[in-house]
């Protein structure tokens, strides 16, 4: 049952290390984001050196974008294995629990979303479009409330996983997990808030980052400190002295 609690620490533990190169990642993302807003002038005459340096920054952040699912989509595999080790050590039936909802949020938080644009598609199919399509049609129609409930779901998969990180550091008396669950929490909830107020996206990004690099430092400890507890050096039987 140990020898499963180790696997899944350190599983857990590159999942978190993944999770945290992917948020710093995202961050060099939003900055170019930022930047090429910020930079690019729209207007009648574009040069074709401007034109080029456009598209090499949407190219780059395309790119980006792309390697960040796949390393997400990863450490959620990663993640799922290592609760499914944490169950197997039968410590709690929570964290088996855990599992179930590491698997199935991010899940049902995409066939949320995507049933409810189809649903907005459908709609404005059937009512038909008149005029220009204008923002506020996007937000009539639903698809921000696709987005908004996707989010939503997924937040709260995440926030259940939080609380059970948080129970396993108090359980091994990692308190650095524990309090990495907190800042994790936390940084989940301002990113649901962040769908009204935008700049709080990039404080929920560096709390992110903070609580994914506590997550790894604390899943290697707690690791490496069950490993020690189990694997005891044996002491050599002592040698029978003669008697004179």
């Amino acid at each position: 049952m140990a020898v499963e609690a180790v696997k899944g620490l350190g599983r857990l533990r590159n999942a978190a290390f993944i999770r945290l190169f992917v948020d710093l990642l995202s961050l060099a993302v939003l900055q170019l984001s930022t930047g090429l807003m910020g930079t690019v002038q729209l207007s009648d005459e574009v040069s074709i050196g401007e034109a080029a340096g456009v598209l090499a920054t949407v190219a780059g952040i395309l790119l980006f974008g792309l390697f960040l699912i796949v390393a997400s989509i990863a450490a959620w595999v990663i993640s799922i294995l290592g609760w499914g080790n944490i169950c197997r050590a039968k410590w709690r039936k929570f964290y088996c629990v855990t599992r179930v909802v590491v698997i199935l949020a991010p899940i049902l938080a995409a066939l949320t979303v995507a049933a409810m644009v189809v649903s907005a598609f459908l709609e404005l199919f059937a009512t038909g479009l008149r005029g220009e399509f204008t923002g506020s049609d996007v937000f009539t129609s639903g698809f921000l409330k696709a987005f908004v409930a996707g989010l939503v779901i997924a937040a709260a998969g995440r926030i259940f996983e939080g609380v059970a990180t948080f129970d396993l550091g108090l359980l091994t008396q990692v308190y650095l997990l524990a309090a990495a669950a907190v800042v994790y929490i936390a940084s989940t909830a301002i990113n649901v808030a962040s769908i009204s107020v935008t700049w709080l996206s990039v404080v929920s990004l560096i709390l992110s980052i903070l609580a994914n690099l506590l997550f790894g430092i604390g899943y290697h400890y707690a690791r490496k400190r069950l490993m020690s507890q189990i694997w005891q050096p044996i002491p050599s039987p002592v040698q029978p002295t003669q008697g004179g």
